[in-house]
């Protein structure tokens, strides 16, 4: 019987240590920074998803409600997390029913440091929107080791009244092994 006291309390003991280590590593890395101290990169909360920095965010902006025709004016920032070893291609696509009139419709960027750039674009619509204005940032590292990808559209309900999620950061994934 005071075989199986022994027993519990080193049980015990070994649970709690166990929990308190697994809570200082989680306070640790909650700040930016790994286990080891060092930091991981420019931190925003509202840029993270699942522990994950975006290197890069697109927002696009509009006239809200979205008119009936005309000239509209878009918006797009790019919010740059990390500085980008590789070139990105900013694209906007219009529907086939509006015309874009001001900005270039692809641009190549080089986005060495972190910060927000912005661009205005001035789309004329005949009629109302047949399909949204989608806008994308593309890039992939020459040697193919790392690439994104980022899609917003104006206006972000799609057709049917599903939301897209305008809020999701672009997921960076690495290139598959050769086969």
């Amino acid at each position: 019987m005071e075989m199986r006291k022994v027993a519990m309390k080193i049980l015990t003991a070994s649970i709690l240590t166990t929990s308190a280590l697994c809570a200082f590593l989680a306070l640790g890395c909650s700040n930016g920074s790994t286990a080891s101290g060092t930091q991981s990169g420019p931190q925003n909360p509202e840029f993270t998803q699942r522990g994950m920095n975006a290197p890069l965010i697109v927002r696009v902006r509009g006239p809200e409600p979205v008119p009936a025709g005309g000239d509209i004016k878009v918006d797009v920032e790019v919010h740059v997390n990390e500085p980008l070893k590789f070139p990105v291609t900013l694209q906007v696509r219009t529907p086939a029913n509006a015309q874009l009139l001001s900005g270039q419709p692809a641009e190549v960027l080089q986005l060495n440091s972190v910060g927000v750039l912005t661009r205005s674009y001035m789309v004329r619509v005949n009629g109302p929107l047949q399909s949204p204005i989608v806008v994308t940032a593309d890039g992939r590292d020459p040697g193919g080791a790392m690439g994104l990808h980022a899609e917003r559209t104006y206006p972000a309900a799609a057709a049917g009244g599903t939301v897209t999620n305008t809020q999701r950061p672009p997921i960076v994934r690495p290139t598959a092994p050769p086969r």
